[in-house]
């Protein structure tokens, strides 16, 4: 019998088919291989965290980053995990749990088109084990269904499958338990240990990356209104050591981070909007002007036929399919600065618009798309073709933010980067 005859046996000889099992035992440190390759850098895993929590159906997250520990806590009111969920879920590479749920939803509307969507499922490749490890080299889970009686704890020490692991993964053991409790409800703590890199979670970095980043994750102009992401309520404590002159550590103070306080203060008084929808064959839009908080000059409704754009797409990379958008510019002159009110004085809301500026974002189902609107990805080349160039009138990216929104549903040929 050749070896390809005895290779396509359905069945082989015990001694056979235990040598040949191991040519697919992946060693532990293919966890390492794997993340880093899927998670660019601590902010990015940092917001699959926070997408973990909305998949779950949380209201509310609670997020303590302490450097005195030198840990970071995310807690969540979500559905929580059962015993079987955090092992044959969180801890099972490849499921495909969520990629099931989004086409039952695909499937349901191809039906019922005018069916409304409250929440889509944001995660489909697991990413989020993948960002404790990035953050930290320990991590405890403790979770709870609202039927049970349980609550569930997963250990995970991260050095177990770093690069230099000579362990297969099938010999890495992980401790799970459960013990009754009598706490009502459902949640989801993850308490990551001995954070990689501290000093990107100082209070400073992390007010930079509040502005930068998290108030804008998730859409922070009310668009969506049969949508769950606008309902998400995000805050953080931050715990600093308190030291004396010679650096020891005497005593820790915290302060209480709510991200949607600045969005609020913002964006209400922007000096210009101009809003509306593309249906795929016309582009109807809005806008108003304010001076001093009130509006002087208004119009509604006014269409731009793009029947050339679609013409030349087609033949090309495809049709665009229809978006909603939302874009506010500042008028940055000392002036018109002055009427921005409760940010501090003109020096400061510049640095403000430096760093929360960046042109035009755009989402899906709620939740921001990254790099698409970071102060260094002018990717719609605002700063270099201003449609106003020949009127005089310049728009920069450093005066404007905004969005342009799509959904993953009605868009399901739009596929994201892997690594992110």
């Amino acid at each position: 019998m050749s070896l390809d005859d005895k290779l396509d046996k359905k069945e082989a000889p015990k001694d056979e088919q235990n040598e040949r099992a191991r040519y697919f035992r992946p060693m532990a440190r293919i966890i390492s291989q794997i993340g880093e390759q899927l998670i660019s850098n601590e902010e990015v895993a940092f917001l699959e965290l926070i997408k973990n929590s909305y998949d779950a159906g949380a209201d509310c997250i609670n997020i303590k980053i302490d450097q005195v520990k030198q840990e970071m806590i995310f807690e969540d009111d979500g559905k929580g995990m059962t015993m079987y969920q955090l092992i044959n879920n969180w801890l099972t590479l490849g499921t495909n749990n969520r990629y099931l749920k989004k086409q039952s939803i695909i499937d349901s509307l191809e039906d019922n088109p005018d069916d409304k969507i409250s929440q889509v499922p944001l995660g489909e490749k697991g990413l989020g084990r993948f960002s404790t490890k990035k953050l930290g080299d320990r991590l405890l889970i403790a979770t709870k269904r609202e039927e049970e009686e349980y609550v569930n704890f997963l250990k995970i020490d991260w050095k177990d499958f770093d690069y230099t692991s000579e362990k297969y993964l099938d010999e890495v053991v992980l401790p799970v338990k459960k013990m009754k409790s009598s706490e009502e409800g459902s949640f989801t703590i993850l308490k990551i240990k001995q954070l990689k890199n501290l000093n990107e979670w100082s209070l400073d970095n992390f007010k930079k990356f509040i502005m930068k980043k998290i108030s804008k994750f998730i859409n922070p102009f009310n668009a969506f209104n049969t949508n769950k992401a606008n309902e998400l309520i995000i805050d953080f404590e931050i715990i600093t050591p308190v030291r004396d002159k010679t650096g020891r550590i005497i005593d820790k103070k915290s302060e209480f981070i709510n991200s949607g306080e600045l969005n609020n203060k913002l964006i209400k008084q922007a000096h210009y909007r101009i809003f509306g929808n593309f249906d795929g064959k016309q582009i109807v839009c809005s806008h108003t002007l304010k001076r001093d908080s009130q509006v002087v000059s208004e119009a509604t409704n006014y269409v731009f036929p793009v029947d050339d754009i679609q013409a030349s797409l087609k033949s090309k990379e495809g049709e665009v399919g229809s978006f909603d958008f939302d874009i506010y510019v500042f008028n940055r002159s000392p002036n018109r600065l002055k009427e921005i009110k409760g940010l501090g004085n003109i020096k400061e809301i510049r640095y403000i618009l430096d760093e929360y500026c960046g042109g035009v974002m755009l989402y899906r189902d709620g939740f921001r798309v990254l790099p698409y609107g970071n102060t260094d990805n002018d990717w719609m080349e605002i700063n270099k073709n201003s449609w106003l160039k020949d009127s005089g009138v310049r728009f920069y990216t450093l005066q404007i933010v905004g969005y342009a929104n799509i959904s993953s549903i009605k868009n399901k040929n739009l596929i994201d980067q892997t690594n992110r």
